[in-house]
């Protein structure tokens, strides 16, 4: 008897890119890249408004992230990564995400600029992509983990 070896059918490339797309991962990726532009949107807005009206710009931009953070937290966690009501150890967990991911996004922008030479906005933009993929998986596994199913 002689076996006849086959290839696997492979699904053509429309198929698969769909099963990427509805992947309950890439939903969460995209939800929480939604949140990151409101983030953005309403830090820069916030930002400049309290700038414009005469306040400190240091004091402005604590403000302004405080607030989109305070967004973020609140969107990720409802919409998201669908976590349920706000708890104190939740928010902590978030709060050091955001705050190890700005202390990423610092390591990364002084590494490319004064090391590397990469001029200020380049390494800007550079940064962001790693920074934000740091933070979502942070906050899906271990900020919101034990949430998800």
């Amino acid at each position: 008897m002689e076996e006849t070896l086959t290839t696997p059918a492979r699904k053509p490339l429309r198929t698969r890119a769909r099963a990427v797309a509805e992947h309950r991962e890439t939903l969460h990726a995209a939800k929480y890249a939604v949140v990151g532009v409101a983030n953005v949107i309403i830090e820069f807005t916030l930002y400049a408004a309290l700038v414009h009206l005469g306040l400190w710009y240091v004091a402005a931009k604590v403000v302004a992230v405080l607030a989109a953070n305070a967004n973020g937290y609140t969107c990720n966690r409802l919409w998201t990564f669908r976590a349920g009501r706000h708890q104190h150890a939740t928010f902590v967990r978030y709060a050091i995400v955001q705050g190890t991911g700005l202390l990423l996004n610092l390591g990364l922008l002084t590494l490319m600029v004064e090391v590397a030479g990469v001029g200020e906005i380049a390494a800007g933009g550079l940064a962001i992509p790693v920074v934000a993929a740091y933070c979502f998986l942070a906050n899906r596994f271990w900020t919101f983990g034990r949430h998800i199913g």
